[in-house]
């Protein structure tokens, strides 16, 4: 038999133990255990058996009046939720019924306590156990294993969480075991209920077997799209295939590979991301999942798809937080289509490159996952955090819920109410996990230890602004240094914030600094290139059929090439200083809200060497930046890197060509000259062309050449702090 998919497996058994097993088993309650009469005067005869299974040790009024089931080595069943679901105990104690002694009950009173109106029905088999064990005198037909047994599937179904998988021998076994226990209970109440609580759970079989079948014949619909889709885009340019099979698109120096491509557009059978079915029937809902290479930055790739809505045919639904996952929809027609699809495919990929401006030439390899769907996918899935620590270590896989700021550690629900009930970290910052938490879980490095001593940090001079140990304080902190607790601190420094927000400020004004070149680089780099292209054309149009004019624009383009090379080198490093401080200023997000108050103290201390060491690069860089020029004037001359090149050679070959005068070509040279330089040849009188270069170079070494004609690489910070301040 097909199965449909392992989460399928643990609804299937949810549906069993919820629609019959449990019917059973509240049929035996009723008829062996209440034998015709109500719960609730069931409940009202017993409640003094069932309140010693909640206080176990400590005696009541009833003990007073007839025998005591209290004892200080009896141990209850019940808790004060199971106890509280069949009992209401609001109401006041009777006079002198209840005793106590200072602040500790000596006696309780379960006068009043009363009933509650509940149904058997709103029984688990967990409480129905307890009652059983609490009230029951005499033995009950059957064996009491049969709802043991039913209690621990129970448990397991319960604890591993809807978001869990289970195998198929998983269920199997599982399955067997609901069905022969529930049938061998449903038997001691007849045999005619046995046999029609065998036909509600073959006709549960026979549900599932007919969605299996459904889902198979889906199955390979879809893995008939997929084929074909894989089978075109095999064929579009640039898509290559290895010798496994491994499907990639190459964009210059970056490759996207195929990892996965899942289609569900056969059919629109209710799965985990529907989040209504009225849907658009003319739709697909596309899911991109790409990996983040360590030279991406994430943030600023989210920031930029926030401003557009559509890439290529593809409509963007949804951008997640903390990774690039994006969900589209595009016309169902198009993923129909396996030509138009892989097409609009690789379009996608190439405008996300450009939108994003993801730099393709350096050598990047990006893992690329699709999912298509008729349902849409936004907001549907649950975030997973990650698994309870706890559990882990018991071998179970329970989704987080919780997060300790103190032990910075994931819990669930359960175990983190019993982390919180230790003395030792009765005090821990507890933080219930959310759809809308960024950057989490945080990535700081929580040693707490000084590198010198191996001593914990403990203690804070106020006096020198450092973090210590017990021997640095020894060592290097004399008697009149205000010393205080690291702990106490850290309470100070978070509460006025002022430490916090001297250093974002400061990160905020580096990246903004940062931002501010790159822009000015960049328009830099396309006035170089309007400048090469009118150059060159001039050239072109003055040397036409010239031999000479090959040379002369292999010479221009070498020194274009070498002009860009700057510049994009300048670029990159940039980019760099600026991804190190973005770092920073995520992790300054991660600590103010995901961290203690003493880790986060600290970490604001050793950031503050990281933001002053960041900043001193990013000055000193821009203090060493070369000033790149690349234009002509009068269409004659070059200049590069601050040096003015003659083409002086260049005007005596047109010269001759033209049939001119030499001092017409020096006269031609010379006004092309700044107008101080030009000014110092002329006043000394050059004979030729060749004195004029040389007085030329003169006049420049002695600082006359002041070209006003020029563009800047990047801009003078003089406004900017030298130094980096907190």
């Amino acid at each position: 038999m097909a199965f449909g998919g392992q989460q399928d497996f643990l609804k299937r058994l949810q549906q069993l133990y919820g629609d019959v097993v449990m019917n059973v088993v509240h049929v035996y309650f009723e008829r062996e255990v209440l034998d015709k009469t109500t719960f609730f005067l069931f409940l009202d005869k017993n409640k003094h058996e069932l309140f010693h299974e909640l206080i176990p040790k400590i005696s009541c009024c009833e003990c007073f009046k007839s025998n005591s089931i209290a004892s200080v080595s009896k141990t209850g069943c019940l808790d004060a939720f199971q106890f509280d679901l069949l009992f209401d105990r609001s109401a006041c104690a009777e006079t002198n019924h209840e005793i106590k002694r200072g602040q500790k009950i000596q006696q309780y009173c379960v006068c009043n306590i009363n009933p509650k109106t509940v149904e058997v029905a709103d029984l688990d088999i967990i409480l129905i156990r307890a009652v059983i064990k609490a009230c029951c005198k005499r033995t009950l037909p059957g064996h009491p294993s049969w709802l043991k047994e039913i209690k621990d599937v129970r448990n397991y179904i319960d604890h591993i969480g809807n978001s869990c998988r289970i195998s198929k021998s998983d269920f199997e076994e599982k399955w067997i075991r609901l069905e022969t226990n529930t049938l061998n209970i449903a038997l001691m109440t007849g045999k005619s209920f046995q046999l029609m609580t065998q036909k509600d759970i073959q006709r549960l079989k026979a549900e599932h077997d007919t969605i299996d079948k459904i889902q198979a014949v889906v199955e390979n619909a879809n893995d008939s799209i997929k084929e074909d889709i894989l089978n075109a885009l095999k064929n579009q340019p640039g898509v290559s295939q290895d010798a496994i099979g491994q499907i990639s698109y190459q964009l210059n120096q970056l490759l996207f590979k195929i990892t996965d491509l899942e289609v569900n557009i056969s059919t629109r059978r209710n799965t985990d991301e529907i989040v209504s079915e009225q849907t658009d029937p003319t739709k697909c809902y596309v899911r991109w999942t790409l990996s983040t290479p360590s030279s991406w930055c994430v943030e600023d790739i989210k920031r930029r798809l926030k401003n557009v809505t559509e890439l290529t045919n593809f409509t963007l639904e949804f951008v997640y937080a903390g990774s690039i996952i994006m969900d589209t929809s595009v016309s169902l027609d198009l993923v129909k289509d396996p030509e138009k699809f892989c097409m609009a495919f690789l379009e996608f990929l190439q405008n996300f490159v450009k939108t994003c401006e993801i730099d393709t030439t350096i050598v990047v390899i990006v893992d690329v996952a699709i999912l298509t769907s008729l349902l849409p996918y936004r907001g549907t899935r649950k975030r997973s955090f990650g698994r309870c620590r706890t559990c882990k270590n018991r071998n179970m896989t329970t989704d987080s819920d919780k997060w300790c700021k103190d032990c910075q550690e994931l819990f669930c629900n359960t175990c983190s109410m019993v982390h919180g009930a230790t003395n030792y970290s009765a005090n821990h910052n507890i933080l219930c996990l959310n759809e809308s938490m960024e950057h989490f879980p945080p990535k700081i490095s929580q040693t707490l230890i000084c590198n010198e001593h191996d001593r914990d940090f403990l203690f804070f001079c106020e006096t020198h602004q450092h973090i210590s140990c017990i021997e640095c304080v020894r060592s290097y902190h004399s008697s009149n240094c205000d010393i205080v607790a690291l702990t106490f601190a850290a309470l100070n420094r978070t509460s006025s914030s002022a430490l916090e927000k001297s250093i974002e400020l400061n990160v905020q004004e580096l990246i903004a600094d940062i931002e501010q070149v790159l822009s000015d680089l960049a328009i830099f780099l396309s006035s170089i290139e309007l400048q090469y292209s009118q150059i060159k054309t001039s050239i072109a149009d003055e040397c036409k059929g010239n031999e000479t004019m090959n040379t002369t624009l292999k010479d221009l383009k070498s020194k274009y090439e070498t002009c860009t090379y700057v510049i994009e080198k300048d670029v990159n490093t940039l980019k760099s200083i600026k991804l190190n401080i973005s770092a920073v200023d995520i992790q300054l997000y991660q600590a103010k809200r995901y961290c203690s108050e003493r880790q986060a103290f600290v970490f604001m201390h050793n950031a503050i060497k990281s933001v002053s060491k960041a900043d001193e690069t990013f000055r000193s860089y821009i203090n060493t930046m070369k000033t790149v020029n690349l234009h002509c004037e009068s269409g004659e001359q070059l200049h590069m890197q601050g040096y003015q090149k003659e083409i002086i050679d260049i005007l005596v070959e047109k010269a001759d060509l033209l049939s001119k005068p030499e001092h017409e070509v020096m006269s031609k040279f010379v006004d092309g000259l700044p107008d101080k330089l030009a000014f110092y040849v002329r006043a000394s009188k050059p004979k030729d062309a060749s004195d004029a270069l040389t007085l030329a170079k003169t006049g420049e070494a002695y600082k006359y050449r002041e070209c006003e004609n020029t563009v800047a690489a990047a801009r003078i910070f003089q406004q900017a702090n030298p130094k980096f301040r907190v």
